[in-house]
């Protein structure tokens, strides 16, 4: 029997568990010993993923609860929408040059200190939120953003809805103000802790860590929402403590936690990119003259010499790369146009509302619906072979996903409502977890935290925009029509992108997939 480190040891070397067949017996199939979480036998990844779930657990529930809580002071569709806007704001300003940062300081450092700011803003949301009764009524500052914003959820909102909306409430603009705050800080730790991910296990690994690290993400998001919305719509009685408090009080906790992770972990050296055959010649030169060494193992940012250090160099490899391209443009559009979540608030009240169910609570199982179906889809990818025809997958996931968003749209029925959302993440999971392995295998690691800016910039930006958009076509044509028009969006969407990048379709297996320059 062999010991854990052994296999661990084995697993890195590249053997297999399973005895060698005799020379002339039948090929190994893969399939005997197939272990589906080779990524949690390294420690680094470990310490990594843990801690990190349970942040991303309760900011999905921070989320649900400052979205709640607009909706509760304001009664406004538009208000939600302004809350994509104020995410997408420091996305546009910060996200490129976080990028830079990512490859040229340890990312471990980012993100520790912006897990401190995240800690700070919820601490600030909690006293906002607990407190806000004692702000005086003549704050001149607060009455004139507060008045701002409730001209322009006015100019969005249709003449019938006017009436129902109020901005009474003078704290508002100071929760859009933290709502910014965190965002900026996200937006900036998020390029260098994806790129940290290939550092914490060899290059073979590296797409079953993602698979693990989505089906983290996608198990908080299911069980994050539901579980902000049931704690932001307790009453504690006589106490003094609201629900939105408990909520950002827990955010604050685990931001702590997962700041103090990152001085524990260690990262590997990376790997020689793009190991190509060479003739003896190439090895002699190469060795008379080394270029692009890596650095040293704890180092957790990658500069090269002679490497490009502006923020346009992720840009560049995106755009000579097609099918990195491709699933980006994929990915950007069809969430740009058709995403439905700023609309979940008013689908709860209005449209699926029960004498049941709590609104916050069906607004929580409506944020948890479609990672839901994500997270049961990644346990399913775990164990599931490599995909031979990635592109072609990565076309139908995001189809059925626009397909099961029309279901939603049109439904009137909240099972119904539940279980296209439910379909929707499925897809949305494969979609995702093709999306970011084909980036990260084929990036060389020196231009991951550019590379991953990009990207971020590109798919964060629809989604905080698809808010926004969303809020204000509800507010002028209604919820229903709103998601509705994204729904047929989303299938003209992939028509568009399989015509025109047919190399898509060809794309072999990620696991064969190598960096390139």
């Amino acid at each position: 029997m062999k010991g854990k480190n052994d296999s661990c040891l084995e697993f890195a070397n590249g053997a297999s568990h399973s005895p060698a067949p005799p020379p002339d017996g039948p090929p190994p199939t893969g399939r005997e010993h197939r272990d589906p979480y080779p990524a949690l036998r390294f420690p680094g990844f470990r310490r990594f993923v843990f801690p990190n779930f349970l942040f991303l657990l309760f900011r999905q529930g921070l989320a649900v609860a400052i979205a709640w809580q607009v909706y509760q002071w304001t009664h406004s569709a538009a208000a939600i929408g302004f809350i994509g806007f104020v995410n997408v704001i420091p996305l546009l300003l910060f996200v490129l040059p976080a990028g830079v940062l990512a490859d040229r300081v340890d990312r471990r450092k980012i993100n520790f200190v912006t897990m401190g700011l995240s800690f700070v803003f919820s601490v600030a949301l909690v006293l906002c939120t607990q407190f806000h009764d004692l702000i005086p009524r003549d704050n001149a500052p607060l009455n004139a953003a507060n008045d701002f914003i409730r001209d322009a959820a006015l100019f969005f909102t249709s003449e019938s809805d006017k009436a129902g909306i109020h901005f009474d409430n003078i704290a508002l603009p100071i929760v859009f103000l933290l709502q910014f705050l965190h965002s900026a800080a996200r937006v900036i730790g998020n390029p260098a802790r994806a790129a940290l991910i290939p550092q914490l296990v060899p290059q073979k690994v590296i797409p079953n860590a993602f698979i693990l690290n989505s089906t983290a993400f996608e198990l908080s998001s299911t069980l994050g929402p539901p579980l902000g919305g049931l704690i932001a719509g307790l009453s504690f009685g006589g106490a003094s403590v609201t629900g939105f408090t408990l909520v950002y009080a827990l955010d604050a906790l685990f931001s702590l936690l997962l700041a103090f992770t990152f001085t524990r972990i260690k990262l590997n050296a990376p790997e020689e990119e793009s190991e190509k055959p060479r003739s003896p010649r190439d090895a002699t030169a190469a060795d008379e003259n080394p270029v692009r060494r890596p650095p040293a193992p704890q180092s957790g940012a990658q500069p090269v010499p002679g490497d490009n250090p502006g923020a346009l160099a992720g840009v560049s490899f995106i755009w000579k790369h097609k099918p990195v391209l491709a699933a980006i443009t994929l990915d950007l559009f069809a969430v740009l146009l058709g995403g439905v979540v700023a609309l979940y608030p008013i689908y709860a009240e209005s449209i699926l509302a029960s004498d049941y169910i709590k609104s916050s609570l069906a607004l929580g199982l409506l944020r948890g619906a479609l990672p839901c179906g994500a997270f049961i889809m990644a346990l399913v990818l775990v164990r599931m072979p490599p995909f031979k025809r990635p592109g072609r997958v990565l076309l139908w996931t995001v189809f059925g996903f626009g397909a099961a968003t029309l279901v939603f749209a049109v439904s009137k029925s909240l099972p119904l409502s539940l279980a296209a959302l439910f379909l929707s993440g499925m897809c949305d999971n494969v979609s995702v977890v093709i999306r970011h392995t084909l980036v990260q295998m084929l990036t060389p690691n020196h231009l991951r935290g550019r590379v991953t800016s990009v990207n971020q910039l590109f798919i964060g930006s629809s989604n905080e925009i698809s808010e926004f958009r969303g809020g204000m076509m509800a507010a002028g044509f209604g919820a229903r029509a709103a998601a509705s028009i994204g729904a047929w969006c989303i299938l003209g969407v992939v028509g568009a992108v399989g015509l025109l990048f047919p190399g898509l379709r060809k794309l072999p297996p990620l696991q064969d997939l190598k960096p390139e320059k």
